[in-house]
């Protein structure tokens, strides 16, 4: 069903603070879907902390919205001085309260700020996107007027979080009231959710699994794979590791697996906290390792082509936190890369093992060696799995979630 152009408000913790950064890309990826198909889109986040990518300058006055591939981005200040707004972006909000406690001072500030904004701008808006439950979704709950259509969405830490803390359930149930539609990432954290609502998903259509997507245009490169690899000294069975450099991402798993395995070579793309001691490791097991630092669409786009396998080595938490579906599962896909993951949060619901990738136990280093030497001697059939999972990932394009998104948000 085609929609008239409306105005859509998105609220969110995360986003690109810059073209090509990585925290929140995939909001963006909706966000950018929606414009295509002519609707405006106002998105209101936290201001982050300066930050001078190369060649992206701040800009001037950071209260100032920009304009982000025709996306209206409102950034939100909440404490002053501006470098002190160290709670959002970088390893996530809960790895950077993880490793430093004493930034919760600034959570009653940020969510006062982003309440008062959402107020302010809703008014002129036809319907509300949320990211995250916690806060956003349950923001908006408090400050969006009721006519609004909202369609709040969950990524994984947020139903983790509403699990663990005193006053989840309740607020789960303001949330589920106040949202037209609840959606899931995967149905794994939709089952999740319900548990705790005590209630099962069959009782509860309004919730729905709601996957993200990419733009498979973004995921081709004219660069030759052999003029990558000349380029960044990349050398015999490439496997390629994509994310932030925290603790969830599994990366060490990925090292001790490929300690030893001879003529296999690490590409690891991110950045995080991990970093350093990461790159420690690789040079204690002697893995060949290149280490990239962040990459920008562009640099995605030529590794997922001059690799030879992706490997997603996700680790649930020793608190219950895990993964909700990463979205360089669904890159790695519609690359059509040989994927190999852990069988983790939603990965399984996208992963067929032996089918379109290989699946293996998290934190299993010798189950993912063994996948990784299957990969090596056996080209012809991961070739088998990398074609069919790029059909699998057909129906993830945001092309095709847009309208889907917009008939949640706007048909009754």
């Amino acid at each position: 069903m085609s929609h008239a152009p409306k105005h859509i408000g998105f609220l969110t913790t995360s986003y690109p603070r810059f073209l090509g950064d990585a925290p929140g890309a995939f909001v963006h990826g909706m966000a950018r879907s929606l414009v295509q198909r002519g609707h405006r889109v106002t998105v209101l986040a936290p201001q982050p902390a300066p930050v001078s990518p190369a060649g992206a300058p701040v800009p001037a006055s950071p209260i100032t919205p920009e304009a982000m591939d025709g996306v209206r981005v409102v950034r939100v200040p909440y404490v002053r001085p501006r470098r002190w707004q160290t709670l959002f972006y970088g390893d996530g909000v809960l790895d950077n309260l993880r490793r430093a406690p004493h930034r919760l001072w600034q959570m009653p500030a940020a969510l006062a700020a982003l309440g008062t904004s959402l107020a302010r701008h809703a008014n002129d808006w036809d319907g509300l996107i949320s990211h995250w439950l916690l806060p956003s979704a349950l923001l908006a709950s408090v400050f969006a007027p009721a006519r609004l259509p909202h369609l709040a969405l969950a990524h994984s830490g947020d139903v983790h979080l509403l699990s663990r803390i005193p006053l989840g359930a309740p607020m789960a149930r303001r949330i589920s009231r106040h949202a037209r539609h609840v959606g899931f990432v995967s149905a794994q954290l939709r089952a999740e959710y319900a548990a705790i609502l005590g209630t099962p998903s069959a009782a509860l259509p309004h919730h729905r699994v709601v996957p993200m997507g990419c733009f498979g245009d973004e995921l081709r490169t004219d660069m030759p794979r052999e003029a990558v690899r000349d380029a960044l000294g990349i050398e015999g069975f490439a496997v390629l590791f994509l994310g932030r450099m925290v603790p969830i991402k599994g990366l060490d798993v990925l090292l001790r697996a490929l300690a030893g395995l001879e003529g296999a070579m690490l590409v690891a793309a991110g950045d995080g906290q991990q970093r350093p001691a990461w790159e420690a490791m690789a040079k204690d097991t002697a893995v060949r390792a290149l280490f990239t630092g962040s990459a920008d669409p562009r640099m995605r786009a030529r590794l997922l082509h001059a690799c030879d396998a992706l490997v997603v080595p996700s680790l649930p938490m020793p608190d219950g936190r895990h993964e909700g579906m990463p979205l360089v599962v669904l890159e790695g896909l519609t690359a059509q890369i040989p994927v190999i993951a852990s069988d983790t949060g939603g990965i399984g619901e996208v992963i067929s093992h032996r089918e379109n990738g290989w699946l293996t136990a998290p934190g299993d280093a010798a189950a993912l060696r063994q996948a990784l030497s299957f990969a090596m001697g056996n080209p012809a059939v991961t070739q088998k799995w990398a074609h069919a999972g790029a059909a699998s990932a057909a129906l993830r394009q945001w092309e095709v979630l847009a309208p889907q998104l917009l008939s949640m948000l706007f048909d009754r």
